[in-house]
């Protein structure tokens, strides 16, 4: 499957000065932070008015006919105070729709970039190392770039010798391209206002080769043996999206995002936009400090119980100071009691989240073993 940089990223970068008259610069000075919370929206059945129409300068995006029929949030944080920091020790900002999975981002002065994700899959972590460049620094309206990253091998059993072939094994080697391009600017009009915006019109390939293995190495398969094998000896798939960037310091997002059929550049599946402007959520001090959350005994040695009055239903995760998790336990009633066998002495976190994943408070624990 071909990434979306939108549902990790979300795809995070802002641009400055945009005028209809002025040269548009993109320098990544205004993006998410690590307090950041950006609410978004899904409509699932998009009218015929909203299309990406031409390229070129001035142009106006009627998009004030979207519905507001699937909301989300993207939370950002500061990549040391999620679970699966260690495994991203470059990046500099994280970004999650849900609190088990996160996607690991670089900014810095040049570049943007995906670094991989991060998730739990029946509890257990599950990491994806990919590099992707989603924006270069500065740029301005006509400037592109094309980015190819390559991915690991994805092997298949070995060849039978039935199939009649003289190879061992046989493997593909995935190729992501990123071919982008600012072709527009203007204003967009949207249910939460108008916007000065930029319009980046980004493809997103995936392009998967046969090799077979041989006499010692892999070769790059002819026609002829991916024939005899059954399998596509090139195979690719192509995304089209068009996102929308304004210099408004309140948005801190993409203002609209979709993936087109470059036929007519409509809307192909649902269109996300921006329902509200982020404001930075209430930092964790002062949560811990409005809350009645508590653990006892504090510091403990083999368990703890955490009295949580205001949460009986969510989950509690249990982390180093680096940010790594030790557990995961759900939150059912006003009390829940944690295990620390096994761990050493020393200081630990504890989140709590309610029902809707809002984190509600951060304590710290310490563990002090006899």
């Amino acid at each position: 499957m071909t990434p979306n940089p939108t549902l990790l990223l979300g795809t995070c970068l802002l641009f400055s000065t945009l005028t209809l008259q002025a040269q548009i610069t993109v320098d990544g000075s205004q993006i998410p932070t690590g307090t950041d919370t950006i609410k978004i929206t899904f409509d699932t059945n998009p009218a015929s008015s909203i299309n990406g129409g031409p390229t070129g300068g001035n142009q106006t995006w009627d998009f004030s006919a979207l519905n507001n029929d699937d909301p989300e949030e993207r939370i950002f944080a500061d990549p040391a105070n999620t679970p699966f920091a260690a495994s991203f020790p470059s990046a500099n900002l994280a970004v999650s729709e849900e609190t088990d999975s996160w996607a690991y981002l670089l900014v810095n002065n040049s570049t943007f970039e995906t670094l991989g994700f991060g998730e739990f899959d029946g509890g257990q972590p599950e990491i994806d190392k990919f590099n992707q460049t989603l924006f270069t620094f500065p740029s301005t309206f006509g400037t592109s770039y094309v980015d190819v990253e390559s991915e690991g091998w994805v092997f298949k059993d070995p060849i039978p010798t039935s199939a009649g072939v003289p190879f061992d094994s046989l493997g593909f080697r995935a190729a992501f391209i990123t071919d982008s391009e600012i072709d527009a600017w203007g204003t967009l009009k949207t249910p939460l206002g108008d916007w000065p915006s930029l319009r980046q019109n980004m493809q997103l390939i995936e392009v998967d080769s046969l090799f077979v293995y041989a006499n010692g190495s892999w070769q790059f398969a002819t026609s002829q043996v991916a024939q005899a094998l059954g399998e596509d000896l090139i195979d690719s798939d192509t995304l089209y999206q068009f996102i929308w960037w304004s210099d408004n310091a309140e948005a801190k997002f993409p203002i609209v995002v979709f993936e087109y059929d470059t036929d007519d550049n409509s809307p192909e599946g649902d269109v996300e936009w921006l329902r509200e402007t982020p404001a930075p959520p209430v930092s964790v001090n002062t949560l811990a400090a409005i809350s009645s959350v508590k653990l006892f005994p504090n510091p403990a040695s083999t368990a703890t119980t955490l009295l949580h009055p205001e949460v009986n239903r969510g989950h509690v995760l249990l982390l180093d100071m680096l940010g790594n998790l030790l557990s995961k336990q759900a939150i059912e009633g006003t009390n829940t009691e944690l295990s620390l066998e096994g761990l050493p002495s020393g200081m630990f976190l504890a989140q709590i989240f309610d029902q809707q994943g809002q984190l509600i408070s951060q304590e710290k624990l310490s563990v002090a073993q006899r």
